[in-house]
């Protein structure tokens, strides 16, 4: 979000120090912080006090890591603690408190706080719970508030977290509900200003007329616009904002999915440098109504529309009255499909050199299960439509074991493009949520280390709905148990809703429980590269020793394995040993090369699922490579040994059998 800076009344850089010790001793707070696996670096502190005004106060981290900040306070007030410019921290901070703040970032538990217990408190509230999603965290946020109208965390939490997504209604109503102390608070009187100066857009009310500047230079007039189609989506942003750029793929949709006479989409950026807003347009593809205020926060266009931060969005119907006004993209896409009659999902695909048959697509749903549909191939051509309740998975698998494709989908219309011979570089287009994660992964492939990249974004963002997948397809196999435990049990809000998040769980409480040493491995049923079934119990019982390799031709270290791999199995009587190497991938051909490649002449099997194989969750494997040695009889010998090792094992093994053999 890039919001407009905010008029602070009062901006006070304070040297606490120089104050009477008197003072402090009666009313004074301390805060002694210390940031862990850092140094160097700066702190901030914004005390919020209850005439509505701000002081900032500001101070060094020392090479320890430790910062310090004192000063006088009347009465308790919020605060937020910022550490070199990052995520902040909030705080209460009472007269005569000390406050020891530890901070590990990208820890399970980032902050830790003593001597405050309402900051505690608030801490405790807010963190949503790990069964919670965003929905169910807000109802219990609000209905804290119904049932706390006095509290001054009332309107802290109306202002932080639940008034982004209401109305005028509503929110009137939320702040009529407040009384005694909540009332004598910073944000509750700056909530009373943003009402009253939201009124006139409340939903329901006309919508004020403007005019901006288009691209060649003609004048755009709203009403003129409005008039012309059965909705006008008015959206504000920025060539330098982040998320505004984001968004976009989202409005390309909208304006793909509706016809002209039933939505119309101006956009109205607040970009100084002209050129720059034109060639954003162009780049971004951008073929909607665009409109300029070079005058920036200080025109009149935003100041009509009380535009404080952007991207920002209004929905105005052609007689001019206001649905809806929201910075979030999803809830306007969802309004605008529900009053053009237009929700769920639609998939139009072609693959070229597919011109029949059946194909399959899995929804990848929540609980861990999927949702299976079929569609008939007609000249190349196939189509699915449904609806889905959130963001989720989507896997279509094509005929005759051509491949899959995997990608990221909402209620949106989605077409896909693509040719048998490069089936893994598809052309998706029209999901918001895939393009996102596709730049996601771009940026992180273009990084010197991308495993720390998609590691950071997962620590960071640990509500996202990419990181379960993240974690389950990249990061896991090079996690160890404790670490991949304290990710998954770090993720919150709509990661909690994917399906990676609910097989990461699984695994976790059957870590350990899996094919125990002197135990029986399970059976399971494969294909090697020709096409064959193949049974591993029954492959197994034709050699006095089996040793079960899990890999993948993309990872380094199961390539790496291989040429030991190959010395001993050639050094080995074949009705001794044997070798089947079952593989990660999710590319046939690439598996298929790299055998003929590499020697690989024993058995190898593949169904091509990578992390979504079923051989992941019955064999227990949570990295690659790992080694299982089997007798004939299926009973597991040892795990995971050095191939050094599973020799000496084999040999002595061998030799222990012909002395047997010897004595009888």
């Amino acid at each position: 979000m890039y919001a407009m800076k905010s008029k602070i009344r009062t901006l006070i850089l304070t040297t606490i120090l120089l104050l009477p010790s008197i003072m402090l001793s009666a009313q004074g707070y301390v805060i002694n912080g210390r940031l862990h696996g850092s140094s160097k670096g700066y702190a901030t502190l914004r005390l919020y006090h209850r005439d509505g005004n701000e002081t900032l106060d500001s101070t060094t981290i020392d090479k320890s890591g430790r910062f310090t900040f004192r000063g006088p306070v009347k009465e308790t007030l919020p605060a937020l603690l910022t550490i070199n410019g990052k995520r902040p921290y909030r705080l209460y901070i009472s007269p005569e408190s000390t406050i020891h703040i530890e901070l590990k970032p990208g820890s399970k538990h980032p902050i830790t706080i003593k001597g405050s217990p309402m900051t505690q408190a608030w801490h405790q509230l807010t963190n949503p719970d790990k069964r919670e999603d965003k929905t169910v965290h807000l109802a219990r946020l609000n209905n804290w508030v119904n049932n706390h109208p006095e509290h001054i965390f009332s309107p802290d939490l109306i202002a932080c977290y639940l008034s982004h997504t209401w109305d005028y209604p509503t929110l009137a109503r939320s702040l009529n509900t407040l009384q005694g102390e909540a009332l004598n608070t910073y944000h509750y009187r700056h909530l009373t200003e943003h009402l009253q100066r939201i009124r006139p857009l409340a939903q329901g009310n006309t919508a004020p007329d403007l005019r901006t500047t288009a691209p060649d230079g003609t004048t755009i007039q709203l009403h003129n616009l409005t008039r012309q189609h059965d909705y006008t989506l008015l959206t504000f942003w920025s060539a330098d904002d982040k998320t505004s750029r984001a968004h976009t793929p989202a409005l390309a949709t909208l304006r793909k999915r509706h016809p002209s006479d039933k939505l119309e989409i101006l956009s109205i950026s607040i970009d100084q440098d002209p050129n720059t807003w034109k060639q954003t347009i162009k780049d971004d593809n951008m073929t909607w109504q665009q409109g300029n205020e070079p005058q920036s926060w200080n025109s009149p266009a935003l100041k009509t529309y009380n535009i404080k931060s952007i991207p920002a969005y209004i929905l105005i119907d052609r007689h001019n009255k206001i649905h809806m006004t929201t910075d979030d993209i999803e809830e306007i896409t969802n309004l605008i499909n529900t009053l053009t009659h237009d929700t769920g999902y639609t998939i139009d695909g072609s693959i070229d050199g597919i011109d029949e048959g059946t194909i399959t697509m899995d929804l990848l749903l929540k609980d861990g299960k999927k949702e299976r549909q079929q569609s008939k191939i007609n000249n190349g051509h196939f189509h699915f439509e449904g609806e889905v309740n959130h963001p989720c998975m989507a896997t279509i698998h094509l005929p005759a074991k051509s491949g899959d494709l995997s990608f990221f989908m909402n209620n949106e219309h989605i077409t896909i493009s693509g040719n048998i011979n490069d089936i893994h570089n598809p052309t998706i287009e029209g999901s918001p949520t895939n393009d996102t994660f596709l730049q996601l992964s771009d940026r992180c492939n273009n990084q010197k280390n991308p495993m720390q990249c998609l590691m950071n974004h997962a620590m960071e963002h640990p509500e996202s709905i990419y990181t379960p997948f993240i974690i389950s397809s990249y990061l896991a196999p090079y996690l160890n148990e404790e670490d991949l435990k304290t990710l998954v049990t770090s993720l919150t809000g709509d990661a909690t809703n994917m399906y990676q998040y609910t097989l990461l769980q699984e695994h976790i409480q059957t870590k350990d429980r899996t094919n125990p040493a002197g135990e029986k491995i399970r059976d399971a049923i494969l294909q090697n590269e020709h096409g064959k079934d193949i049974r591993i119990l029954e492959e197994a019982s034709k050699h006095d020793y089996t040793l079960i390799t899990i890999w993948a031709p993309w990872e380094q270290k199961s390539l790496n394995a291989i040429k030991q791999l190959r010395q001993l199995y050639n050094s080995q009587d074949k009705t001794h040993f044997h070798i089947i190497s079952i593989s990660l991938d999710d590319n046939p051909t690439q598996w298929r090369n790299t055998i003929k490649a590499q020697g690989m002449n024993w058995t190898n099997l593949s169904d091509h699922k990578r992390w979504n194989s079923g051989i992941v969750k019955l064999y227990d494997i949570d990295h690659i490579p790992q080694t299982i040695l089997i007798d004939r009889n299926g009973t597991i010998i040892t795990k995971n040994q050095p191939i050094d090792t599973i020799t000496a094992i084999i040999k002595t093994k061998k030799t222990t059998n012909r002395t047997k053999n010897q004595t009888k």
